[in-house]
Parts: C-alpha cells; structure tokens; sequence
C-alpha cells in the first residue's frame, strides 16, 4: 500500500475528526504521548445523545447499539480514549443496554431497540439472530479495549454459545467481530476456525471490509504473519486506487475512514509484536500465532482498534 499518497488523500479531503486520527495514528507511530501532537478528542462526542449513545441514520434521534459502536471503535484512536468523557458515556450506555441474565437466559446479548424494528436494517433487526451475533460481538470488542472487562467476557460467553449452536455460518463481519471478542477474552480455543473459515472471504470483500478484519484481528492479538492477515493485506493494497484511497461500497462517504483504516492495518502489521500463543492443536509451521490475551498497552497509554459499519449506517 502506498501509504504516502493515502495520507494525502486523507488530508485533501477528510474532516477534522479525520485528521485528528491521522495525527493518532503518526504519534503512534513515533512513540509521542496523548495530545503531543496537538490532536483533538473533543469531535467523540458530536451528536452524542445524553443516554451516551449516538444515534443512527435509521434511528431518528434514538441512541443506536451500532451507531455506539462505530463512534467507540473511531475514538478507539486515542491514547487513553477510555478516560475521555464522552467516550465513558458511550461505555456505560453499553453496559446499560446489555441483557441482564434472568432464571431463562443467560444475557450479555445486545439488540437494537424493538420499538424501531420496523424502520431497522436487517443486519441490525431485533429478533434476528444473525444481528444479534453481530452487535454482541462488535460491542464485545468496545467494551473490552474500553477497559469493561465483565461486559465483556459476559459478551464473549454468549458468543461462544452462539456460534455452539451452531446453524447458518455467520456472515464474514460476524466471524471477525467474533474472533476479536473471544481473543480479547482469553479463549483463543474456537478462533482457528473462525480464521480458517474467513479466507475464502478475503477475495469477497471491499478494501473497507478488508481493513476492518484486519484492524480487529491484529489489536486482539493475531500476528501479522497469520495467513489470513498476509492474504488480507495483500488484496488491501491492490485494492487502493490510484488517488490513494481505499474504496468503500457504503459509497464516498465513507472512502475516507476506509482509507484510514487501511493506514491504521498497516502501521499495527509493522508495531506487532512477537508475544501470541499459537491457537491450540495448529502447528507453527503452517499458521503463525495466534494471541489469547489481548496485546500489551503501549508506553503512551494507547491500544487502538478501529471498525466501520457493513453496508448499512450512515
């Protein structure tokens, strides 16, 4: 990937907020501290309802699990992000939307509001199981890089069930999001086949997509010589344009975060370290390690994870 002609893309044509992860991700890079850099965190909480939600573009002015999620997964940037106010607000609307268990269930799920079903995505639909696998294990991943650890490994519970249960393969989005939670739990003993099951996905999916498996992959723990991960970031860069962007099918709106996100895969394919455990029963000489642990913190503080939406918020 040309990374220098992406970096001018982002900044010809992104907002602030943009620009700002752009910064993140350079202090990242040279090892510089929260807010050396001159960055901003005051864009997290834009449109942020006062339930700490964010609403979606189907949601009206109604807080969104997804919407939640996808402003988390951005701020996720920022060095210590869990300690910015409007990013604890988001959290805690997480955790308070969160099933609870009862004698019949045993929660940790999440669902978008039933009163909206009607004018909900189906990826996102209440009632669907599919959507349900998909939002519990996106805000998984949010609540345990936001430092939420019971909400979830309550979430990595429920998924691992979920995915027990077998029936339909879930989609390609599910997998990864799948994956990420149950690494960043510790249980690394289903993920095997999760990656396995994702590499016939790669030749399937927009540069978006294939940014956002890889962003979540490598920050709970995959090594950057996984095969997946090879497979992955080799179509990302054929997948650049000649502008420098990244192609998204949500369409131009969203060009610019695919892009960044394709930054953001590769500058974690060159910080990964060397300290994952293989996935249990897999020889090293075929597939390289595989974290069970999420990755240690930084020295500034900052674990940084990135997402965008499947074909479907605005």
């Amino acid at each position: 990937m040309d990374r220098e002609r992406a970096v001018i893309f982002v900044r010809a044509n992104g907002s602030p907020a943009d620009v700002a992860r752009l910064h993140f991700l350079a202090a990242l890079a040279e090892g510089f501290g929260a807010g050396s850099d001159g960055s901003s965190t005051s864009w997290i909480g834009t449109g942020q309802n006062l339930d700490g939600g964010f609403p979606s573009r189907w949601s009206g002015a109604s807080s969104s699990i997804d919407a939640t999620c996808f402003r988390l997964a951005q701020a996720e940037w920022a060095p210590g992000h869990e300690r910015v106010a409007g990013v604890s607000a988001a959290l805690d609307f997480l955790v308070e939307r969160q099933a609870p268990p009862t004698p019949e269930d045993a929660g940790g799920w999440w669902e978008e509001d039933p009163v909206r079903a009607d004018s909900t995505p189906p990826w996102a639909r209440p009632g669907d199981a599919a959507a349900r696998l998909y939002l519990t294990a996106n805000a998984g991943c949010r609540l345990f890089l936001g430092r939420r650890r019971a909400g979830g490994l309550a979430a990595a519970t429920w998924v691992e069930t979920a995915l027990d249960a077998g029936g339909t393969p879930p989609a390609a989005v599910s997998q990864w999001l799948a994956a990420g939670a149950l690494l960043l739990a510790g249980r690394p003993s289903r993920v095997g086949s999760l990656l396995e099951a994702l590499e016939p996905a790669v030749d399937h999916q927009d540069g978006a997509g294939l940014a956002w498996l890889l962003t979540t992959l490598l920050v709970a723990g995959v090594r950057p010589d996984h095969r997946l991960v090879e497979s992955a970031a080799s179509a990302l860069s054929e997948r650049q344009r000649p502008d420098g962007a990244i192609p998204s099918s949500d369409g131009n709106g969203f060009v610019v975060h695919a892009t960044l996100e394709a930054l953001r895969a590769f500058a974690l394919i060159e910080s990964s370290t060397d300290g994952s455990q293989r996935l249990p029963g897999e020889p090293e000489s075929t597939v390289p390690s595989v974290g069970s642990a999420p990755r240690p913190m930084p020295a500034d503080g900052s674990l940084l994870h990135s997402t965008r939406p499947p074909r479907r918020y605005g």
